[in-house]
C-alpha cells in the first residue's frame, strides 16, 4: 500500500478585486491585493487492478456538519490518513483552472466535500474541499478559482549554484553550503533556495540584485493578469512574492 499526499495551490478569484489605501501624496490609490493562495492535497493509492489518485483544492470555508456525518477514508485501507464526507450538491456548478505544464484545463463540478484529519491544515480542522480530476502524469500545481484562460505557469531550471552564487549570498549575510539557483523561464528572474538554520528560504534576484526573500518551500512561479508571482508553503499556508515589471526601492 502506497499513500502520497503533496501540495499543490488555488488562487481564489478575488484575484481581481482592488483595495483604497492612502497615498503618501494625499488622497487615494487602487492596489491590487495579493491572491489568496489555498493548499490542495493530492493522494495516490491501490485498488484491486489499478493505481488511482484522488486531488482536492481545500478551501478557506468551514462546511456545516453534524455528528451523524458519515465519513470515508480518503484512500481505502490508511484508517489514519484523511477523510471525506459528501456535502449537499451546488445549485450552480463551480470551476477552477488547473494551471501547470501540462497546460490550462477548467474543471466544472457541483460536488463538495468536507475534508478532515489532514497534516496540511492541521488533523483538528476540517474544510470543504473540491475534487478534480488529474491525471498520473500530468503536471497541474496551480489551480485557480473560476475561469482564467490567461493564467500561466513559468517553469523552474534546476541548477546547482556556482561558488559565485554562494559569495552573492555571503555578501547578504547568508553563509551556507546548501545552495541552489534556478531561472524562472524567460531568465528575467532566478530563484536562490538555501537552508539556513534547518529552514529552507529562498532570495529572488533580477540580475545581481535582490527583488525579494522568503522562508518556506518553493512551490514555483506563474503569471496572473500581467503580474508575476511566486509561490511558497510556510507555516501550513501558501504565500506569494509579487515581481513586477519594474522593482523600485529593492534590497541590493
Amino acid at each position: 500500500m502506497r499513500f502520497i499526499t503533496c501540495l499543490l495551490l488555488t488562487a481564489l478569484a478575488s484575484i481581481t478585486l482592488t483595495t483604497q489605501i492612502a497615498a503618501a501624496c494625499g488622497g487615494y490609490v487602487q492596489v491590487d491585493p495579493a491572491p489568496r493562495l489555498l493548499l490542495m492535497s493530492s493522494h495516490g493509492f491501490h485498488e484491486p487492478g489499478a493505481w488511482r489518485l484522488r486531488t482536492f483544492v481545500l478551501l478557506e470555508e468551514a462546511p456545516q456538519i453534524d455528528d451523524n456525518t458519515v465519513w470515508t477514508p480518503v484512500a481505502p485501507g490508511r484508517y489514519d490518513g484523511p477523510k471525506i464526507a459528501a456535502l449537499p450538491r451546488l445549485v450552480t456548478p463551480r470551476a477552477v483552472t488547473l494551471i501547470g505544464p501540462s497546460g490550462v484545463r477548467v474543471v466544472e463540478t457541483d460536488q463538495l466535500v468536507a475534508f478532515s484529519k489532514s497534516p496540511h491544515i492541521g488533523l483538528e480542522q476540517i474544510r470543504t474541499a473540491v475534487e478534480v480530476r488529474v491525471g498520473h502524469y500530468e503536471k497541474l500545481p496551480i489551480a485557480v478559482a473560476g475561469r482564467d484562460n490567461d493564467a500561466k505557469w513559468h517553469e523552474l531550471g534546476n541548477n546547482t549554484a556556482s561558488e559565485a552564487t554562494k559569495q552573492w549570498l555571503a555578501k547578504r549575510g547568508i553563509k551556507t553550503q546548501h545552495v541552489k539557483l534556478q531561472a524562472i523561464q524567460g531568465g528575467k528572474f532566478s530563484v536562490v533556495r538555501y537552508f539556513s538554520n534547518g529552514t529552507a528560504q529562498f532570495l529572488v534576484r533580477q540580475g545581481d540584485r535582490e527583488v525579494g526573500r522568503a522562508s518556506g518551500n518553493l512551490i514555483g512561479a506563474m503569471m496572473f493578469d500581467g503580474r508575476m508571482l511566486v509561490a511558497y508553503i510556510t507555516g501550513g499556508r501558501v504565500a506569494t512574492l509579487d515581481l513586477p515589471a519594474a522593482a523600485p526601492g529593492v534590497q541590493r
